[in-house]
Formats: structure tokens, sequence, C-alpha cells
């Protein structure tokens, strides 16, 4: 921290990493340290953040939404923090509280957004931090209001940077039995129905994507019973399919274009019916690839965003024949709301409890913040979660 001298006062001003509207790449700045302004704002003390495929793909394709007036964003979107002080009216928190925050801030027209479902913003005109016009993590403090801060129970706070990514496995599985609720389960038993509390039992998952969200994704199905399967582009040998593995999922590779996904869902169809997909990648060609061999009245939901351009050639009457005739439903699905990081926080110790601990082995490599320009020059197959160490 430093300060600087505005006029009488002196304003304290801190550290950040994150995209500069007149440069390309990664870049260090100095910032106002925030200060609450409101009774219902509280201070964050950040410790630890967390990378994901989107913080590198926005700086490799230099894709940034810098708000108006501003030269600069800082990124990073997963974090863990500790609360300094809180406003007059905040209720629910204290300083000392661990904690973690929601990404989306509504637009505040829109009915979803009023109440709080900022994740289905019918305008466009919500705000993220760290990736839409709004400041992320990677510095030592932010201010927020308190209905975006969710208060980490002892114990779980050491998986602060990990609720995020869960949180998005928690809406995408919330989408499939959702959407599957519209008929009975396979199986044909009662209790087994998509809105039942053992919905999972007798039913048959892909996952695709072996990154951070793919196997929390394969966590959380496993977790309520679902057998799973799961496929990419990952090596065998790597660490994460070492993950997958240690969850009870059968592991398959094919490679980027889709080469070799048929005999995966001929595996995963194997005197069964192959109920849900989720595609966690972001690998278009791939994840449009698995369309024409999806079971009946099966659900498909996408995660992944692509960045770029991919083109590719595909029988699209097949396509739509097998969509209409095969009563499927496909999903997108992005970003998530408070409720879903509140499943995301009750289902950690769960996963942690059925698969022995597996999420302490989720983050493989630890950086210092003011090491930025080694994390966005990083790469290793073996390379699960990324964090950064605020301090």
């Amino acid at each position: 921290m430093e300060e600087i001298e505005t006029g009488a006062v002196a304003q304290e001003r801190m550290f950040g990493v994150g995209m500069k509207r007149s440069a390309s790449g990664i870049h260090g700045f100095m910032l106002p340290k925030p200060r609450i302004e409101s009774p219902r704002q509280v201070l964050v003390k950040i410790l630890e953040v967390g990378l994901d495929g989107t913080d590198y793909s926005m700086v490799r394709h230099d894709k940034k939404d810098i708000a108006e007036g501003r030269d600069e964003i800082v990124i990073g979107h997963e974090m863990r923090g500790i609360v300094e002080d809180v406003g007059s009216k905040v209720i629910s928190l204290k300083p000392g509280d661990d904690i973690t925050m929601t990404v989306r801030r509504g637009c505040g027209l829109c009915w979803p957004c009023k109440h709080r479902q900022s994740d289905y913003c019918l305008t466009g005109q919500y705000k993220e931090r760290g990736l839409h016009k709004l400041d992320g993590f990677l510095t030592h403090h932010c201010v927020e209001e308190e209905k975006y801060v969710i208060k980490l129970p002892k114990g779980i706070e050491k998986y602060g940077i990990l609720v995020e990514p869960l949180s998005i496995a928690e809406k995408a599985l919330e989408q499939v039995r959702l959407v599957q609720s519209r008929i009975p389960p396979a199986c044909g038993h009662p209790s087994h129905g998509w809105n039942n509390d053992h919905w999972g039992e007798c039913k048959t998952a892909l996952v695709i994507g072996a990154g951070t969200l793919g196997c929390l994704t394969a966590a959380l199905l496993r977790l309520n019973g679902v057998r799973t399967f799961a496929t990419s582009r990952t090596p065998e040998d790597s660490f994460k399919v070492q993950m997958l593995r240690k969850l009870g999922c059968d592991y398959m590779r094919v490679d980027e274009t889709g080469k070799g996904i048929e005999k995966v869902v001929e595996k995963c169809q194997q005197d069964r019916h192959l109920d849900i997909i989720i595609e966690a990648a972001g690998a278009s060609e791939l994840a449009l690839s698995i369309i024409p061999y999806m079971s009946r009245s099966s659900v498909y939901v996408l995660t992944g965003i692509p960045r770029g351009q991919q083109l590719a050639t595909m029988d699209t009457n097949r396509l739509l024949r097998h969509i209409v005739r095969y009563n499927q439903a496909i999903v997108g699905s992005v970003n998530s709301n408070r409720t879903h990081f509140e499943m995301a926080i009750d289902d950690i110790g769960r996963i942690n409890e059925k698969f022995g601990n597996i999420l302490d082995r989720f983050i493989t490599h630890r950086f210092r913040l003011q090491d930025y320009k080694k994390v966005f020059a990083f790469e290793d197959k073996n390379s699960l979660k990324i964090a950064v160490d605020i301090e």
C-alpha cells in the first residue's frame, strides 16, 4: 500500500493486476483502495484468487470490457477473503468473517435481476467482477454490497476459490433436473424421479472436459449417484484424469474435433440410457459433434464459451432430425446466482466426505500476486486449479 496526497486528504493506493485499454497482455498497476460509502457495504481484504480458462482466454485474445472512463480493469472472479469492516446496516457479516463473492451484478431493470437471478438477465446490461466493466479480485481490497458477499462456514474457508466454479456446476445440474422433470425416469422407479432426493440413481451422464469445472461437475454427479463418464482431449496419464477416476468416472480421450466421440457415446449407452451430457470444455466442434449421438429424451447442457472463430462442416438436416425426433433438449447455462453459491458451499463438505477430501488436491499450483507475469505464462498439462496468494 502507498498513500498519495489529494488536497488535505491522504488516499491509500493498492496494487492490482489486469488488462489495459491502451495495451494488450497482462499488466500491474496502482489503483485507489476502496472505502465503504453506504451503510450496506462491506470492506473485504482479498486473500486468494483462483484463475480459470476465462481469465487466460481474455488475456490471450485481448478480450476486455473496461468501464467507460477507465483505462484498466482488474481481472480474476474466483476469490476468498476476510471481512475488515462493515457498514452500519450490515447484519449478516462482521469483521473477521471468511467470505467469498458472487460475480454478476444485475441490470436492476428486468424481472430476474430485480429478484436476485441476474444469471438470467433479460437486458444484457449486467456487470461482472473481473469480466465486464467491474474490477475483479487480483488486488488487495474491495468494497461490495452485503447481498453479494457470502460467509464461508468454519472448515470450508480454505475451499473458497472453488465455490464459484462449483456454483456453475450446481446451476448446470439444476437445469438438468428442471428440464428432465418433463419426463418420468427411464428406469421406471418412482423414487428416482428428477425432483426426488435420489434423482441420480439409475442415471448415466457424460461430462465433456477435464478441467476444474469438468471435475467439479463430475463430483456433483457422482455425489448424487449418477454413473458418470468423462471425455476430453486431456492425456490419459494427466493429473486431471487421475482426479476424475478417483471420483469414480470412466474416462475416454478424444481429439478437439470430436474424432472418436461416437465410440465414447457407444460405451456410455452400452446396456443403459445416456440421460445427461454436460459440456465444460469450450471446444465448439467437439461440443456440437456429440449431438447426433444423444439418447432419446436426453438433456445436453453447455457451459463453455469459446473465443475466436471455428468453422466446421456438418449434416444440419441430420442434426435437426435427431433433435426433434428424439425429444432432445439442448440448453445453454451461464453464470450463477447466490443460491447456487450456497448450494456449492453445502456440497463441498459432502464431496470431501464421500471422496476422501479430494478437494484438497484440486489446487495444484500457487503463485504470489507480484509474480503475475509468470502466472499468465504458465502452462502445465497437470494443472487443475491455479491459486494466486494476494499477500
